[in-house]
């Protein structure tokens, strides 16, 4: 998590910006989002011990989104 809120984008000249929070966020967004859209593969609706590992890995990274919110603004 530490590692995630130093992150830099780096630009021409060796000078970078700082992530803003909302860059962050998205990011888990999109990572929310592929494990919804994997959830719903064919084949793979009924295998149960999937579903709950995607469930897992999707409260997982809610706590770390919201945990992200807080340090960005603690």
């Amino acid at each position: 998590m530490e590692i995630a809120l130093q992150f830099f984008y780096t630009q021409g000249g060796g000078e970078g910006r700082r992530t803003r929070p909302q860059d962050l966020t998205r990011l888990y967004e999109i990572i929310l989002q592929n494990f919804s859209e994997l959830q719903q593969l064919p084949g793979l609706e009924d295998d149960l011990k999937y579903q709950q590992e995607i469930e897992t890995k999707t409260k997982a990274f809610r706590a770390f989104r919201y945990s992200s919110r807080i340090c960005f603004y603690a």
